[in-house]
């Protein structure tokens, strides 16, 4: 969110609702705004014998909230690299 100004957070069958409670955290804690959101039914081609599956798929497009940069300032991300590259930054 921070180069690109939104994300896209995609998932599809079990995984929507694990999707939906990032989307919702983000959302709570004032880090992002909903854009867009589409719903629909991914049909998955069967293995062999197997007919198609059809599994339910979500898509939310979250854009930065107007507290984004101040709360981004508040928290940065640990540098890149792992937890090693993190602690040796704390150093």
């Amino acid at each position: 969110m921070q180069e690109h100004g939104e994300v896209e957070l995609s998932a599809l069958g079990l995984a929507v609702s694990n999707m939906v409670t990032v989307a919702e955290i983000l959302k709570k804690e004032g880090w992002a705004v909903p854009k867009s959101l589409r719903t629909g039914l991914e049909t998955l081609e069967g293995e062999g014998d197997q007919r198609p599956l059809s599994k339910p798929k979500m898509e939310v497009v979250l854009i930065k909230s107007a507290d984004f940069d101040r709360l981004y300032a508040e928290h940065p991300p640990p540098p890149r690299g792992g937890k090693a590259a993190a602690e040796a930054a704390a150093a």
